[in-house]
């Protein structure tokens, strides 16, 4: 990989749309199924990357509140100079028992009997070397099929058919790539529809699996004629399992494990290493389960089923038992990351050289600070920064990582305020927008007066992929340079953990093991920043595996409020953890920009973290509320928009009422009793009437307004 030499970038031009195609998607328009999108060169791949965009930031194809109909996502698009728009099949466009099929035909090389036989309307792919096409078919006739990313109906390189079952868009050019015809339907018994059939992917079933690559003398395990599992609960999840069943109704990963440690375990059975492995790659219900974590490649399927017999086995009594006392019958490995677990494994013997230093040897060594920077984030660390999408994760990340690489060159150089104790050059892993980031460290470089083109930093331009076995190796190589220039190891930035984390499942436990066992390969003695999101369902946790939260060094939860950006570390592990962070969101011009003609379109600007000073106002209601969160709820502002004259009016008026407080704050008299009652809960209130705040309420009348005595603009204001 040559990720991070300037390579040119071809300029982005899709054939001109035409009126009379956009017309044949008039039954399709009023639907919320569009969105915008901009291209992004990927030199990795040569190709373009469409990525949903509104202009101002990214969309998600999984989110329905980030699409719209068609006209209103063409006018954003023309308005804020998009690359196009696109229409998403995401969970599936259904209309009158049909539903829409889209496919993405790559690199035609010729005649397309396929096409031919649907007689609908296709049009020439954004890269001039594909065609798409749309059919209308019956639900029934999809019934027990999913989508199939690599579908051969000749003609192509390949086909891509989509109808719902995963989180997708198709770009649209509008420009047909013959005669336009409408978007057909097509009949139950049309003669494409059964083509189709053959080329779609089978719900839990192996007849379109690739054959599995079988390595051993292993006899799969009949487990109909058993009933696997520990207790009632197990074998409900393993029969359900084995039947099929898949998610979200069932954790596949957490059956599968299950499943295989009563394998191991059964004492009735005396399972062989290799009989396990053959039932785990030959069942076809195992297998897909196998190849569906691979993006259905044999060969890394076969890899990650050693991976899991391996996770299975360490935590089998059988495993602990053969760590204690030796059994020839099976390998005692490590959870495997090169090594498949039916390979001859390494000696589980320790070296005669792992010599543990007495406390007193410990303490002649010399003792350096613990801390990168001020008392956040721990030398060589793994710090995992988690929170909703747009709220300034990365962000955060890229001015920690130029404030470090600019202390390398300038001793003494801070950040928020805070010494920086490990400076190191950095290397920023541009998984997502390596624009968008070049931009960021310009807009730091710009409020900090930093030397950009001195500053030893570097961005890559395009994801890579943690999931490649040699890709450490790869990044090895380019890192000598640093080493060799500055003496010491760069740190790393992984934007993001999803982008960079290739095949691996985030939230499969062993493919999380294996991203950070070789992040921990990569940084030597330095530390890594990875920007993650939050949990879909609990936003207070990082998304995907548990491992995700167990493992890493620290892990910190990021959240913007207003502009006010908050960092709040969560784990932080050995140490005491710190307080949060408070910072405010700015703005900064770091040039003009132009657009795809050279026309100067106004100023080019960023936005980056900045010191927010103790007595914002922003940051006192901040502290408030986290504090007292019933006082913040309620729909849009909730209860915040009338707090403080609620509490100002009670300090300020002696003998008030709660009818007194109607009126200054705008609510009902019901919503006026709810309030109390929280403060006397808070013990904020004393009990009683007439109403009268506690001292501990005063201090936080005095923390909300920002004035000793909670007193400020008291009569005047309320009166």
């Amino acid at each position: 990989m040559n990720a991070e030499t300037e390579l040119a970038t071809p300029e982005w031009a899709p054939p001109p749309m035409l009126p009379e195609a956009i017309d044949m998607f008039q039954e399709l328009a009023a639907l919320p199924r569009f969105v915008g999108y901009v291209a992004v060169w990927n030199p990795k791949r040569e190709k373009w990357d469409k990525i949903p965009h509104d202009g101002a930031s990214k969309l998600s194809t999984a989110d329905p509140t980030h699409w719209g109909p068609m006209l209103e996502i063409a006018q954003v698009a023309t308005g804020r100079d998009l690359s196009g728009i696109g229409l998403v099949f995401t969970g599936g466009i259904e209309v009158d028992g049909e539903t829409l099929v889209g496919f993405d035909f790559d690199d035609v090389t010729g005649p397309m009997e396929l096409l031919e036989a649907l007689d609908t309307y296709s049009e020439i792919s954004p890269s001039g070397t594909g065609k798409r096409a749309f059919v209308w078919v019956s639900t029934k006739d999809l019934a027990g099929y999913q989508d199939s990313a690599k579908a051969h109906p000749g003609g192509c390189d390949h086909c891509e058919i989509y109808f719902g079952a995963a989180a997708r868009f198709l770009t649209l050019t509008f420009h047909p790539d013959g005669p336009v015809k409408p978007i057909a339907h097509l009949a139950h018994d049309h003669p494409a529809i059964a083509e189709l059939q053959g080329l779609l992917k089978r719900k839990e079933d192996d007849s379109d699996a690739p054959a599995p690559i079988i390595v051993g003398d292993g006899t799969p395990i009949d487990l109909d004629a058993l009933e696997p599992g520990r207790n009632t609960e197990d074998r409900e999840l393993i029969a359900k399992l084995l039947a099929g069943v898949g998610q979200p109704e069932i954790d596949r990963d957490k059956a599968v494990n299950k499943l295989l440690v009563w394998l191991i375990d059964y004492i009735k059975g005396n399972f062989s290493q290799e009989d396990i492995f053959a039932t785990l790659t030959q069942k076809p219900v195992l297998w897909l389960y196998l190849l569906d974590h691979r993006n259905n490649n044999p060969e890394k399927a076969m890899e990650f089923a050693n991976r899991e017999l391996a996770v299975a086995f360490n935590g089998s009594t059988k495993g602990k038992l053969a760590k204690i006392y030796a059994n020839p019958l099976w390998k005692v490995v490590d959870v495997p990351d090169k090594e498949p677990v039916n390979a001859d494994s390494a000696s589980t013997e320790a070296p005669d050289d792992y010599y543990m230093p007495t406390i007193g040897e410990w303490m002649e060594k010399p003792q350096t600070a613990r801390y990168a920077v001020g008392r956040h984030f721990l030398k060589g660390a793994i710090n995992i920064m988690y929170g909703d999408s747009g709220h300034c994760k990365t962000t955060f990340v890229v001015g920690l990582a130029v404030a470090k690489a600019q202390a390398v060159l300038e001793p003494g150089f801070k950040w928020m305020g805070m010494d920086i104790y490990d400076p190191r050059p950095q290397r920023i892993v541009a998984g997502e927008d390596a624009v968008g980031v070049t931009q960021m460290v310009r807009g730091y470089c710009e409020v900090w007066g930093i030397d950009i083109k001195a500053l030893p930093l570097r961005i890559s331009t395009c994801a890579y992929d943690f999931s490649l076995a040699d890709e450490v190796t790869k990044i090895k190589t380019q890192i000598k340079t640093d080493i060799e220039k500055y003496g010491i190891h760069p740190d790393f930035t992984i934007d993001t953990l999803s982008c960079n984390s290739g095949d691996l499942e985030e939230n499969s436990a062993t493919d999380m093991r294996v991203f950070l066992k070789r992040l921990d390969e990569l940084r030597g003695d330095a530390s890594v920043n990875i920007p993650h999101h939050n949990g879909l369902e609990n936003k207070d946790r990082e998304r995907g595996s548990s491992v995700i939260r167990k493992n890493p060094t620290s892990n910190n939860y990021c959240k913007l409020e207003g502009d006010v950006f908050i960092y709040k570390p969560m784990k932080q592990r050995g140490m005491k953890l710190p307080p949060p962070l408070t910072m405010r969101l700015k703005e900064v011009v770091i040039g003009r920009d132009y657009d795809n003609h050279g026309n100067d379109i106004g100023e080019l600007t960023t936005a980056v973290l900045v010191p927010t000073g103790e007595d914002a106002p922003e940051l006192r209601a901040i502290r408030f509320y986290s504090k007292y969160p019933d006082l913040a709820s309620g729909r849009s502002m909730g209860r915040r928009r009338f707090m403080e004259t609620l509490l100002l009016t009670i300090n300020a008026i002696p003998g008030t009422k709660q009818e007194d407080l109607v009126k200054p704050c705008g609510v009902s008299v019901g919503t006026i009793n709810s309030v109390l009652k929280a403060l006397r809960e808070y013990k904020l209130l004393e009990l009683g009437y007439p109403l009268k705040l506690t001292r501990l309420g005063v201090e936080g009348l005095a923390e909300l307004s920002g004035a000793p005595g909670g007193k400020r603009r008291a009569r005047e204001d309320l009166l």
